[in-house]
């Protein structure tokens, strides 16, 4: 069954500390600008900045083999992180797949989509607010949810959905999908 099918848009699962993340994240600057491909390939994201940690192939289909490709050479932000994608790991009984910090400048949007193929269809996506703002609002089949810097939400991005950053500060999160080891191949 795919997560268009099933009954959910969003998931709370946990809150954690990120306050080292955002310290880490504030160095960054020309970094955001490396990779746009995601912005490239995918028009709905054109006002967003990627830092990709992994990346893995949307053209994967389940019953392929895994394929998870690091990004980056910070080590840091890997060791940050690593125990954030052991939980979810665990809890989906899956390994990490496409792994990105989204940074949404003020007054900006992601317009409404679905996305759809084996690999969007199959993983269990995650966003995590790292840097947010009471004026940012994502919505997924009509229900809007306001996620608090930390919290670990689980989202049916196979659904319509969309997001609004309506305030003066950036929103960052990081984005986690989980590709279940029971559609892994060998």
């Amino acid at each position: 069954m795919t997560k268009s099918k099933e009954d959910f848009r969003f998931i709370l699962h946990d809150k954690i500390d990120v306050s080292e993340i955002i310290k880490h994240l504030k160095k960054y600057n020309s970094e955001w600008f490396i990779d746009q491909s995601r912005q490239t390939i995918s028009p709905v994201h054109k006002h967003t900045n990627s830092i990709f940690v992994y990346d893995y192939s949307v053209d994967w289909m389940p019953g392929s083999k895994y394929d998870l490709q690091i990004k980056t050479d910070d080590h840091i932000i890997i060791n940050m992180i690593k125990p954030i994608v052991d939980k979810l790991e665990k809890l989906h009984n899956g390994k990490v797949g496409k792994t990105v910090f989204i940074k949404l400048p003020p007054f900006k949007n992601v317009d409404k989509h679905q996305d759809f193929g084996g690999y969007l269809e199959s993983v269990r996506r995650h966003h995590i607010p790292i840097i947010t703002n009471k004026n940012v609002s994502f919505l997924i089949d009509g229900q809007k949810q306001f996620m608090d810097i930390g919290e670990v939400w689980e989202v049916n991005n196979n659904k319509l959905h969309q997001v609004w950053n309506e305030g003066e500060t950036d929103r960052v999160h990081l984005l986690i999908d989980i590709i279940p080891n029971n559609i892994i191949g060998e």
